[in-house]
């Protein structure tokens, strides 16, 4: 009899409050959806809707690149390894010395998925000296007119949000120098017209043939950026690769640092 009692308890209980039935149906795993309720939970932590998907890949992003109008510092050095030694000089064979100069120019910085991008761009360059060279020979100063290609492949990853972010590159840069002048300034004065004058008279460098520098200089390149909202901040060395022939059986590199402050130019 004791069996058949506790079969009737349990039997009575289960009819009497079908509730408890139901919370065991729901919360004990039944595959099938309550009438009425939605197929999605707003509460699951790995649901995300069409729309919330996109913003949040937008959002894990760094901004969208473009081009960039940019300005800044260069310098160059010609660098020869004799075995024992290397010296480093200037285009006249000063030793320990650079020549300086200002490069103004366009690049353009496509990125693709997974912050992976290219740049390359058109730049003028203009390097001025006034070294004991050029005064030895009686000029004021020297410039130096040159233009440079890069072709770099670009990684860039976002700092904090998409209005910082970090890009590092390298690849391959042409630089080739259209003209070398020198230039002697002098003020005299014309007593017929009573009044100042001046004049100005230039002679061209001559480059390569186993003596000076060559025009062409090809050159591996690696380097740096930093963007912060519209402003982008960039350093690049440049290796050179060809030999500019100054010294008998050593090669010549010529290598150059770049530092330059950049505007990124918004997309119309």
């Amino acid at each position: 009899m004791k069996p058949l009692n506790f079969i009737l308890i349990f039997a009575t209980m289960v009819v009497c409050n079908p509730v408890v039935a139901q919370d065991w149906q729901i919360g004990g795993g039944s595959d099938e959806t309550p009438t009425g309720s939605d197929n999605t939970s707003t509460y699951d932590p790995y649901y995300r809707s069409e729309d919330e998907s996109d913003y949040y890949y937008e959002k894990s992003t760094p901004a969208k690149s473009n081009f960039v109008l940019s300005g800044g510092y260069v310098n160059k050095e010609w660098v020869t390894d004799f075995g024992n030694h290397t010296i480093h000089e200037n285009f006249w064979g000063e030793r320990n010395k650079r020549l300086h100069g200002m490069q103004l120019g366009f690049s353009y910085q496509p990125v693709w998925k997974m912050g992976i991008g290219l740049q390359t761009g058109v730049y003028y360059e203009a390097y001025i000296s006034e070294s004991d060279y050029v005064d030895d020979r009686g000029y004021d100063d020297f410039v130096e007119h040159c233009f440079y290609i890069p072709v770099h492949a670009m990684f860039r990853v976002p700092l904090m949000d998409d209005n910082i972010s970090l890009a590092v590159f390298g690849g391959l840069g042409f630089n080739y120098a259209v003209t070398g002048v020198f230039y002697d300034n002098y003020d005299y004065y014309d007593d017929y017209y009573d009044e100042w004058h001046r004049d100005s008279y230039t002679e061209y460098q001559e480059y390569g043939n186993d003596k000076w520098p060559r025009r062409f200089n090809l050159q591996a390149e690696l380097g740096a950026k930093l963007r912060i909202k519209s402003v982008e901040m960039s350093f690049t060395y440049s290796r050179g690769l060809n030999n500019h022939n100054l010294y008998d059986g050593h090669k010549t590199r010529q290598d150059k640092l770049a530092i330059s402050v950049g505007w990124v130019i918004p997309e119309f």
